[in-house]
């Protein structure tokens, strides 16, 4: 899944674009690059001014990233645009239409893989990574149960 967003008064705003127009969009972020960004956007200001090119210095040495993050990052804040593509799952627990991990609000339970008003089925990878350390999911093999998520576009 690609999420399409805009940086406009110092937060993402997150977008609805055509496939087209995500295609052509250069500065792509991952997960994690769009979080780092995220936890950051408020120092972005509308106008270029001195505390957007301090924030851009402070992207520039920030010893957690990867160089190539960083270029992304200060790319996405200069041209104001970014996509975040994002791998979803279902988590297909045991054989059948009816083994998939469904989570609604604190019980958990197998069916099917229809997300409805208050049960989801599809999870983020940031979403896997805390199920696989959260002890109510302990029994499931994550290695082997995930199935990607494919849209029709």
């Amino acid at each position: 899944m690609i999420k399409y967003y805009a940086v406009l008064y110092g937060k993402l705003i997150e977008c609805k674009v055509s496939k087209k127009t995500i295609e052509e969009t250069y500065y792509k972020l991952s997960p994690s690059e769009y979080q780092y960004l995220n936890s950051i956007s408020s120092g972005i200001n509308y106008e270029y001014d001195e505390a957007t090119v301090e924030l851009m210095k402070q992207i520039l040495h920030a010893g957690t990233l990867h160089v190539l993050s960083k270029l992304k990052i200060i790319s996405a804040i200069t041209a104001r645009e970014f996509i975040v593509e994002q791998k979803l799952n279902y988590v297909h627990v045991l054989p059948g239409n009816n083994g998939y991990l469904n989570v609604q609000s604190d019980n958990i339970f197998l069916g099917d893989l229809e997300e409805r008003d208050d049960t989801q089925t599809i999870f983020d990878e940031l979403e896997i990574k805390k199920m696989r350390h959260d002890g109510r999911f302990r029994g499931i093999d994550f290695d082997h149960c995930l199935e990607e998520v494919k849209y029709d576009d």
